[in-house]
């Protein structure tokens, strides 16, 4: 289950990377399939932890480390 965990983290920060680091969450959400939707909470929480990505009501930002 970790292994789908971590492509699901990594599916998160390709989206954001592609549109320019904002992500609405329900949008993503409505894209992945039933088995990731139940994952989709816990992956977000793991990379605002891994401080990647802040998530504020439903909005995905992701840190820029410099």
């Amino acid at each position: 289950m970790s292994s789908r965990l971590e492509k699901l983290q990594k599916t998160v920060l390709d989206k954001l990377a592609q549109q320019g680091g904002e992500l609405d969450v329900s949008c993503l959400y409505f894209e992945l399939d039933r088995n990731d939707r139940v994952l989709l909470k816990k992956a977000l929480h793991c990379l605002q932890v891994d401080n990647c990505v802040n998530v504020d009501f439903g909005q995905v930002t992701q840190k820029f480390l410099g």
